[in-house]
């Protein structure tokens, strides 16, 4: 399994780790496991995607339409993709513009982080706020 999911805000943001090869049937499978976060969780879910150790992946725009019945849109974050390469960030877009979903980069966790607190007020804790 070349990916791997992590809170980083319980049930508000998802960091995905991509690692090596990825197949579009493993696409298919972060996808799925994306929805079951999302709508078991308090939404928006917002999703931090890891990209740095990505090898490959095998993209057919074909799949998009496939993927764009798995993830609900309503209830989609934002994404903050780290380190992507050109070719990379170009699947993404592809990608989050078929599943309704917005996109901004990062190069690193809490570079992502902030971006989701500046998009989303409700990720900061009011005693920390202050």
């Amino acid at each position: 399994m070349p990916y791997q999911f992590d809170w980083v805000v319980p049930q508000r943001i998802v960091l995905t780790r991509i690692y090596g090869v990825l197949k579009p049937e493993e696409v298919t499978e972060i996808l799925i496991e994306s929805r079951a976060r999302t709508l078991s969780s308090q939404q928006p879910v917002h999703f931090i995607i890891d990209l740095s150790a990505l090898e490959k992946q095998s993209f057919t725009p074909s799949k998009l339409k496939e993927w764009s019945s798995i993830l609900p849109s309503r209830s989609a974050g934002w994404w903050v993709v780290i380190n992507p390469n050109a070719i990379a960030m170009f699947a993404v877009t592809l990608v989050s513009k078929a599943l309704h979903v917005k996109v901004k980069s990062a190069q690193s966790v809490e570079e992502a982080i902030r971006i989701l607190e500046n998009i989303d007020q409700t990720l900061i804790e009011p005693s920390l706020a202050t």
